[in-house]
């Protein structure tokens, strides 16, 4: 089934309404999950929809308009590339199905979050970003984002590992250049410098996702420079205690030759990432 313009104001697809609204009188959600816009992939869609129509209708909500504003505008929840598309191929409407307008920011996000995930429509970095966002902005445990996006919550907390990856690598996830797999296997490399030659490397070798794994696991393995066994920082545990109450963690102070480390110990996952909140508030 496809969706050309028709004759009638009102089809069905898959048990729902589907309205022709007109493209001028639909915007962009400022809560869109989805940020990166390619402009070849945005071609691609042109020409598909071009030859073939929309394939499915886009999910938007109904904003009233104020009295005596005119008509009401839409605001899209799902379907944005489609309707940029559209907009290319400058088409007066595009067939929509109104969904009930959420109450708050958090529900209009999960639920844009929600349509793009069961659509597979994400890039996994706007993904991991978008669960990011739920659990700093509103609260959400990965469990509470699991059964919202119907995945496992060791599903959440994977995909959420990426945006704890360096900017140059993130944007090589959104790119399409690397995987998600990929991500995480950089994110098992030890040492900022490593990291990126290994990002390089995958880059320049088209290396698989076992390839980077394995590059990672010999990288874990491999001596690093030796030197003296640092030692703890006289004076220090007013201070550690101070980094203790802050991050909820135990912090060990330790001097070095050029000057020192700081030691954060944690027991899982999930207090890893308490402290990264805890670190992003301070």
């Amino acid at each position: 089934m496809f969706w050309k313009k028709q004759p009638k104001n009102i089809r069905t697809f898959l048990g729902e309404s589907v309205f022709w609204i007109e493209t001028d009188r639909i915007q962009p959600n400022p809560h869109q999950p989805r940020r990166d816009f390619d402009d070849a992939s945005l071609e691609d869609l042109k020409n598909s929809i071009a030859e073939k129509g929309i394939l499915q209708p886009l999910i938007v909500v109904r904003l009233e308009p104020e009295l005596g504003m005119g008509p009401a505008t839409y605001e899209i929840i799902a379907g944005e590339r489609r309707l940029r598309a559209a907009k290319l191929l400058s088409m007066q409407e595009v067939p929509v199905i109104v969904v009930k307008t959420p109450e708050s920011d958090q529900e209009k996000l999960e639920l844009s979050l929600v349509e793009n995930v069961q659509r597979e429509d994400l890039n996994p970095m706007e993904r991991a970003r978008a669960f990011d966002r739920l659990q700093r902005e509103f609260g959400l445990t990965q469990q509470e984002i699991g059964r919202k996006i119907g995945k496992s919550r060791e599903v959440v907390a994977n995909t959420m590992r990426l945006v704890s990856l360096e900017p140059p690598i993130q944007d090589a996830i959104l790119s399409g250049e690397i995987s998600e797999g990929h991500g995480r296997a950089l994110l098992a490399i030890p040492g900022l410098a490593e990291r990126f030659a290994a990002l390089q490397e995958i880059k320049e070798r088209g290396l698989s996702v076992r390839d980077a794994e394995a590059m990672a696991q010999a990288l874990r393995k491999s001596p690093r420079p030796s030197s003296v066994a640092p030692a703890v920082v006289r004076g220090s545990d007013g201070i550690s205690d101070s980094f203790k109450e802050v991050l909820g963690a135990d912090v060990k102070i330790q001097q070095t030759k050029k000057g020192g480390r700081i030691t954060i110990s944690f027991s899982s996952q999930e207090d890893l990432e308490s402290i990264l909140q805890r670190l992003k508030k301070s």
